[in-house]
């Protein structure tokens, strides 16, 4: 339904060209060398609302600015609003329209109001869609996050997938080799 992108920025805070990977073994032979427009480009990271948001929400959790039982909570909402996703699913399966919109933000409406009025400075950029983070910001956010799910994987009961956990891995991974910071859109 909705979708971010964080974008690394280089020293003067401008956007880094995106530089996307080249197919290498295609069977069709004149496609090698071709742009992989469904690969992972360098500069670039995609990810969903929804993965962004607990993503934000766990790396609260592990700063210790909300309790377990508010993460769980928390969670639980993010999932209800996640409509016609899968409990353990950040990507949305619903079509955007003016119906949905309105159920998925009165659903989402007391975790919103909550990251709104959260005056945790480092996560504060990662709210906003057209927001900046500079490296001590995504510094922080990354090490937050990476602790998260470090402690989530030794939990004998998960309220996280694997694959989740992976993915935000890989947003701590690319915060963190963000030197300049990151523009978030």
């Amino acid at each position: 339904m909705v979708n971010c992108e964080l974008i690394r920025l280089n020293a003067e805070r401008k956007p880094m060209k995106a530089i996307y990977p080249v197919i290498k073994d295609h069977p069709i032979p004149e496609m090698n060398g071709e742009l992989d427009h469904d690969g992972q480009c360098e500069n670039r990271f995609d990810c969903g609302y929804f993965t962004l948001l607990r993503g934000r929400l766990i790396a609260l959790w592990a700063a210790e600015e909300i309790s377990a039982t508010q993460l769980s909570n928390m969670l639980a909402v993010v999932a209800e609003g996640n409509l016609n996703a899968t409990p353990f699913s950040d990507e949305s399966n619903t079509e955007a329209n003016d119906e949905t919109v309105v159920e998925m933000f009165n659903n989402l409406k007391d975790v919103n109001n909550y990251m709104q009025k959260c005056s945790v400075e480092w996560i504060t950029p990662f709210a906003e869609l057209s927001g900046y983070a500079d490296e001590i910001m995504c510094k922080q956010f990354s090490l937050y996050l990476l602790a998260a799910v470090s402690q989530m994987r030794q939990e004998v009961v998960r309220i996280l997938s694997d694959e989740q956990l992976n993915r935000y891995e890989d947003i701590a991974e690319f915060l963190q080799s963000s030197p300049y910071g990151v523009g978030i859109q």
